[in-house]
């Protein structure tokens, strides 16, 4: 027995009247014989009059109601809301059945089978066939359903009518095939209201009237036959294969094509796309016999295309292509040229310091020389980390990570080499190369190491000088001595501050301590102040041969426990105005 979408009325076996409205969904009864028990369900939902004679209205809930139907073998009651499919015992027990996605079901109409089980019709998801409240079956566009937006269904001998948004179709349930009307039905704009099926005839009412076929209308949709024809580069024809390989300037793409098909079935169009420049799909009328991809760029690209019908398409046809790139852009160009701008800098840099070298040798003092020399130490150990840093870069194809990491390494020797045969730079200068020395050296850490540089506020820091690279060496060991071994969050805090006619430069971090790293460096006899043997004796040579004297101060911290917090390292300079 099937549903009559509302608003819509219906008598269950003991000739109570079941009633879909767009108000709500109940029952309506003189007493209540056979509902659901009375007595239990009167505190449950509403009970109001309706007319005389002491006739009840039931009310399930007060939801527009689409679709109504009285199971008689489980003597249920299936209302279909507008936001649900709910049914209802004789005892008043309410339970909402959904999709096994735990989706709404907005039912539009619904027959009961011989089985128990239950066909619903909905207004967006096709069909379903339920059974003991559970869905054992779908069907919708994916199995050829003309459209999921369905308005009524009607039973067959072997199988099942759906009326669609789109028009009607035949699913035989021993087949599980679904059979559509030709689609030109649909271009028409005739909306099918109701259907009666005979031996021969199917009889459709609509909103033009009632219109007579001939079951013979129903078929297959038999999908066009689609071949490529040509695959032209830069206007040339190029045989399509799977190892398609195209030099970079070969880069503008005609594909053509053709569909071959017996007989029309109505409008269809195709849908393409091509992955590698764009993943959305795109549509072409049927009169298109070619698409055109003009100065692609190199990359890997697959081309996808295919017909559409309504709801069903044809399998997806794909060409796979590659374009290269010039050598230009290819890796091992890359590789070459970045160690080649290395290996450059590298060596422009050693030109200049012996350059610097030779220069002060002719004109300053021995000790001078000295400090100079002294300068250039640090440097290619640092320089070869900043190498092997690039080369693991570009082996991880981080191209982009690499040029910036190169550029700060360039910006860094040109900073070193400015300031490289000066005793003095001014505060500003210092603090820049500095911050672009951690910048580099945070890029051999994972993230988390964590740096602060803290600069007095109202003073201009370029009126003042320092002697050029004191600080880089102190920062450098609280690095590779203090912070490379700690486990956990790591912490560098440069701070500069002003006490009269003093700057003190404090270098603090939460390293692994003095002592830790002592016992971790086995090859270094003797650690002083926290710093190499170098360090100190830079210092030395700094007091001996300028008018400052410049004062190191090393604090070990420590808990209360006595546990190691780190080094803090302040820096005593006298101030130098420029």
């Amino acid at each position: 027995m099937s549903a009559i979408p509302d608003p819509a009325v219906h008598e269950d076996e003991f000739s109570n009247l079941l009633i879909a409205s767009p108000n709500y969904g109940g029952i309506i009864s003189r007493n209540f014989k056979g509902t659901p028990n009375y007595n239990n369900v009167n505190n449950k939902y509403k009970v109001s009059p309706f007319g005389p004679d002491s006739i009840k209205t039931l009310v399930f809930r007060e939801k527009r109601t689409k679709s109504i139907l009285y199971h008689k073998k489980e003597k249920k009651y299936y209302f279909g809301f507008i936001d649900g499919l709910y049914s209802y015992t004789r005892d008043g027990v309410e339970r909402q059945i959904k999709t096994k996605d735990n989706k709404p079901i907005i039912a539009v109409d619904m027959i009961e089978n011989e089985d128990g089980s239950i066909w619903v019709a909905t207004s967006q998801k096709g069909v379903f066939l339920i059974n003991k409240n559970k869905i054992i079956n779908h069907i919708s566009t994916a199995n050829g359903l003309s459209s999921n937006n369905c308005r009524r269904i009607k039973k067959g001998n072997i199988g099942l009518w759906v009326i669609t948004q789109t028009g009607f179709d035949f699913y035989d349930w021993r087949s599980k095939r679904i059979k559509n009307a030709e689609l030109s039905l649909c271009i028409k704009g005739i909306t099918i209201n109701d259907l009666t099926v005979d031996k021969k005839m199917v009889a459709l009412a609509t909103n033009q009237g009632i219109y007579y076929f001939s079951k013979s209308i129903l078929n297959d949709i038999n999908l066009p036959d689609f071949n490529f024809t040509q695959f032209l580069v830069n206007d040339k024809e190029v045989e399509i294969n799977d190892d398609l390989l195209l030099d970079y300037n070969q880069n503008n793409i005609n594909i053509k094509f053709n569909t071959i098909h017996y007989r029309s079935l109505g409008i269809y169009n195709y849908r393409y796309r091509l992955i590698g420049l764009d993943d959305k799909w795109y549509t072409l009328s049927s009169n298109a016999k070619n698409i055109n991809f003009l100065a692609l760029n190199p990359g890997t690209y697959k081309f996808q295309i295919h017909i559409k019908i309504g709801e069903k398409h044809t399998e997806i046809k794909e060409i796979d292509f590659e374009i290269k790139k010039p050598f230009w852009l290819q890796y091992w160009f890359i590789t070459i040229t970045v160690l080649a701008l290395i290996a450059l800098l590298y060596f422009v840099y050693r030109w200049a310091v012996i350059k610097t070298r030779k220069s002060e040798e002719l004109k300053e003092q021995l000790a001078l020389s000295q400090l100079t020399a002294l300068r250039s130490q640090m440097n290619p150990h640092f320089i070869f980390n900043v190498l092997n840093a690039v080369q693991g870069l570009i082996y991880s194809n981080q191209k982009s990570k690499a040029s910036d990491y190169l550029g700060k390494f360039s910006d860094l020797m040109r900073k070193i080499l400015d300031s490289s045969d000066k005793s003095e730079v001014t505060i500003d200068k210092e603090f820049e190369t500095i911050e672009l020395y951690v910048l580099l050296e945070k890029a051999r850490f994972d993230n988390d190491f964590e740096y602060n540089i803290i600069f007095p506020e109202g003073l201009d820091l370029s009126q003042y000088k320092i002697p050029s690279m004191i600080i880089q060496p102190f920062v450098e060991n609280a690095i590779k001595h203090g912070l490379m071994h700690k486990q956990g969050l790591k912490h560098l805090e440069i701070k500069l501050e002003r006490f009269d006619d003093m700057w003190c430069i404090t270098i603090d971090d939460n390293g692994i301590g003095r002592k830790a790293s002592e016992m971790i460096n086995q090859k270094v006899k003797k650690h002083i102040s926290f710093a190499t043997k170098a360090i100190d004796h830079r210092v030395k040579l700094i007091n001996k041969t300028s008018k400052i004297v410049i004062d190191i101060e090393v604090i070990d911290k420590k808990s209360y426990d006595g546990v190691s917090l780190g080094t803090r390292i302040k820096i005593y300079v006298p101030i130098i105005d420029e």
